[in-house]
C-alpha cells in the first residue's frame, strides 16, 4: 500500500511539474526589431539674393543767358521741385562784370526731359551737352543730373539799377499791357465773329431777299397803274 502511494504522489508530482512548466513564459526568442520610419526632413525655398541691376543715368550741362540772374535762378528752382527733383549745391560768382548762378539738380529720370524744355525758356542757350553713365543699384530710382549756369546778359552799356527810373522795365512793362489789351480786343473780336457772324449774316441775306421781293412786287404792279382807266 505505501508503495503504491509513492507512486501516485511521483507521478503528481510529474503531473504539476509538467503543468508548471507549460504556464511559465517562453524564453525570449530573437525578435525582429521594425525598421524606423524615415522621416523627411523639410526644406525650405531659401530666398533668392537680389542681383544689382544697371541703370543709365543722365547728366546734362546746360548753359544761359538771362536778363535777371536772381529772378531766373528762382524760377529754375521752381521748376525743378514741381517735377520732383531735389537741389543738389548752388552758387554765385561774378566774371568780370557778368553775374553767374550754378546750380545742380537731381531729378528723377522720366521727368528730366520736360523740366529741361522748361529750363530752356528761361533764357538764350548759349551752351549745352550731355553724358550717360551706368549706376549699379538694388531698387534705386535713377535721377539724372542737371548742371545749369545762369548767366547775366552781355550788355553793350551797363545794367542800370534795379530802383529807379529804368526805360528797358518801363518798355517792358508797356509792352506787357499793350498785348494784355490787344489780346482781349482779339478775344472779342473773335468772340463776335464766331458766335453773332452767323446770325448777322442770316438776317443781312433775309432783308435783301425781302428788299427783292418788294421791288419785284413794285415793279409789277406799275405797269397796271400806267393803264387808261
Amino acid at each position: 500500500m505505501d508503495h503504491v502511494k509513492k507512486i501516485f504522489l511521483a507521478i503528481l508530482a510529474c503531473f504539476i511539474l509538467i503543468g508548471l512548466t507549460a504556464c511559465s513564459p517562453a524564453a525570449a526568442g530573437p525578435r525582429l526589431i521594425a525598421a524606423a520610419q524615415a522621416t523627411p526632413i523639410a526644406v525650405y525655398p531659401t530666398q533668392a539674393v537680389p542681383l544689382l541691376h544697371t541703370v543709365t543715368v543722365y547728366n546734362l550741362t546746360l548753359e544761359l543767358e538771362v536778363n535777371d540772374v536772381q529772378a531766373a535762378a528762382a524760377e529754375a528752382i521752381r521748376l525743378n521741385t514741381s517735377y520732383g527733383g531735389a537741389l543738389v549745391t548752388s552758387q554765385s560768382w561774378f566774371e568780370g562784370k557778368r553775374s553767374v548762378v550754378f546750380l545742380e539738380f537731381a531729378v528723377p529720370d522720366g521727368q528730366s526731359a520736360r523740366l529741361h524744355t522748361a529750363l530752356l525758356q528761361l533764357g538764350r542757350t548759349t551752351g549745352e551737352n550731355y553724358a550717360t553713365y551706368a549706376h549699379d543699384c538694388l531698387t534705386c530710382q535713377p535721377f539724372s543730373h542737371i548742371s545749369l549756369y545762369l548767366r547775366s546778359a552781355n550788355r553793350l552799356l551797363p545794367a542800370l539799377p534795379a530802383s529807379g527810373w529804368n526805360p528797358e522795365r518801363t518798355l517792358q512793362a508797356s509792352w506787357r499791357v499793350f498785348t494784355a489789351i490787344f489780346g482781349f480786343l482779339v478775344d472779342v473780336i473773335i468772340w463776335v465773329a464766331v458766335v453773332v457772324g452767323p446770325f448777322a449774316l442770316a438776317g443781312w441775306g433775309i432783308a435783301a431777299l425781302v428788299r427783292r421781293l418788294r421791288g419785284r412786287a413794285g415793279a409789277a404792279r406799275k405797269p397796271d397803274e400806267e393803264k387808261p382807266a
